[in-house]
């Protein structure tokens, strides 16, 4: 069983994937460190280098690289969902899972982070909170196509595996 964390980023698809991973003993991997390490480039340097829509490729192709007959769960970039037909084969191959946060929070999360997010890093705060509720409108179309809605301020492992539990004995 595959389980998908998706949802802006900022919003703990990485934490709260490696501990459900963990809670669930489910193998974890995190696209955007997969990424990484195949290309042997940070993802900004590689945005820089060659562009979004490159990165969107190679991005498809790990994601459809991933053993869907084993038990993991699977940490998204934001965009993931967004690009091609990413959304309908995570809902296909697995549980998709949604990890929604309201934007002044993520705002909050990112400001802290504008050194590794590409799309970011040059972005004072109010600019930043206009491209985030921008960008949310946007993809929102994508991210409610998940199986489970979840809130993830309060968001726990074991409440998670509880929440998603039922999908466990769906073919998908």
């Amino acid at each position: 069983m595959v389980i998908y964390l998706i949802g802006f980023m900022g919003c703990g698809k990485s934490t709260s994937g490696k501990q459900l991973a963990r809670y669930l003993n489910y193998d974890f991997i995190d696209l955007d460190i997969v990424f990484e390490n195949q290309e042997k480039m940070y993802i900004p340097e590689y945005f820089e280098k060659f562009g979004e829509e490159s990165f969107r490729k190679i991005e498809q192709d790990i994601l459809r690289s991933i053993d869907t007959n084993k038990n993991i769960v699977v940490a998204t970039g934001g965009g993931t969902p967004c690009f091609y037909n990413n959304m309908e084969y995570m809902r296909n191959t697995g549980i998709t899972v949604y990890l929604q946060l309201p934007s002044t929070l993520l705002c909050k999360r990112l400001i802290n982070s504008h050194n590794i997010r590409p799309k970011i890093q040059e972005k004072k705060t109010e600019e930043l909170k206009t491209w985030v509720d921008e960008l949310i409108k946007e993809r929102t179309l994508f991210y409610k196509k998940a199986h489970v809605i979840i809130d993830a301020r309060t968001l726990t492992s074991s409440m998670l595996a509880k929440v998603i539990t039922p999908y466990f004995t769906h073919s998908f």
